[in-house]
């Protein structure tokens, strides 16, 4: 097998499994799921905000860590 550039390329689309905030972006990647799930395709930040801080675990989180 040869390797190619394509195969060492980094996945853009999967950075956020190894990122520091790994647990937030999931969160935050499950909040957009549930919402495609009942055919709601646009959410504003802040009503993902305000279903992040329902969970005890993100009842610190702040808005400016919503960008």
């Amino acid at each position: 097998m040869q390797v190619s550039d394509k195969l060492i390329k980094p996945l853009t689309e999967a950075k956020y499994l190894n990122a520091d905030n790994v647990s937030r972006y999931r969160c935050i990647m499950r909040i957009f799921f549930e919402h495609y799930e009942k055919l709601k395709y646009w959410l504003y930040q802040e009503e993902v905000y305000e279903e992040m801080i329902q969970d005890p675990l993100f009842a610190d989180y702040r808005p400016e860590q919503c960008q």
